[in-house]
């Protein structure tokens, strides 16, 4: 029980109440804080992954397209006549 309910009249009990109640939600908002960090992290964790594997396959597409564009242009080629 709080000291306010003991002694409902004592000014000192009140602000005694008062601290205790700032501290206990100071505590709360520090474990949410805390929380919340830690779920951050995780997410972050998760899209780093998520970053990886998107970079792989941005890779491998880049590569495919190259070697299509070699064979395109080893196609193109023609033998040219000199005219000189």
């Amino acid at each position: 029980q709080g000291a306010l309910q003991l002694q409902p009249h004592d000014q000192h009990a009140h602000h005694h109440d008062e601290e205790a109640l700032d501290q206990l939600e100071q505590q709360e908002d520090e474990q949410q804080g805390e929380d919340q960090q830690e779920q951050d992290q995780q997410d972050q964790a998760m899209s780093q992954e998520e970053a990886e594997r998107l970079l792989d396959a941005i890779e491998a597409a880049e590569e495919e397209l190259q070697a299509k564009l070699r064979a395109a242009r080893a196609g193109k080629r023609e033998k040219v006549d000199k005219d000189w």
